[in-house]
């Protein structure tokens, strides 16, 4: 049996298996497709997020019920990009639960991450959110919150430079916004959390 979607459940997404010779395979052009999803859960659903990738856990609840998320991006070198977003779990209407979409894009090296990029960004506030609702993902955005702060421990851990603290900064500063809303604080949180784990 599977459980209802909630309006609060989390969503989560799952790694990529396998590779083909005709791919662009540099490991950026995947997580921008990757990232684009996880920003359409989080800031277009209001929805909690793990990923796989980081090594992140799925809670049994939400495995046993099928709500993970997969995602295929393709790339290839004559400038094609395929994707597919589709539920672990899904049956029955299975096509009511795999959104599939295909753009172009320049593959001259110094052109992919732009031009990827005018492709991703606008599905991440649009399409992706959409199809997360047809598959019974739900949420809300709360309003922006100035008055959400940051706590003294979290700013702390910024000023600790390795990976494990970098990364419980930008993961508090995500729970804090998906609970209580957007503010300056916690933005520059994750600015500077994001910037410390790519140096």
């Amino acid at each position: 049996m599977r459980l209802r979607q909630s309006a609060c459940a989390p969503s989560f997404i799952r790694s990529p298996k396998g590779l083909i010779p005709s791919l662009i395979q540099y490991r950026l052009v995947r997580e921008l497709g990757r990232q684009a999803v996880l920003i359409g859960c989080a800031d277009g659903l209001g929805l909690p997020t793990r990923d796989e990738t980081l090594e992140e856990p799925f809670p049994e609840v939400v495995t046993s019920a099928g709500r993970e998320l997969v995602l295929k991006l393709r790339a290839y070198d004559g400038g094609t990009l395929h994707m597919q977003l589709s539920l672990a779990g899904a049956a029955g209407d299975a096509a009511s639960k795999t959104w599939e979409h295909e753009a172009t894009f320049s593959a001259d090296c110094l052109d992919i991450y732009p031009t990827l990029l005018d492709v991703l960004e606008p599905l991440s506030r649009g399409e992706f959110v959409e199809s997360m609702r047809t598959m019974g993902f739900g949420g809300q955005v709360p309003p922006a919150n100035e008055e959400n702060q940051p706590p003294e421990a979290v700013t702390a851990l910024l000023g600790e430079m390795n990976f494990s603290s970098q990364f419980a900064a930008v993961r508090a500063a995500h729970a804090a916004m998906t609970k209580d809303g957007q503010s300056t604080a916690w933005l520059g949180v994750l600015a500077r959390g994001y910037a410390h784990l790519r140096s």
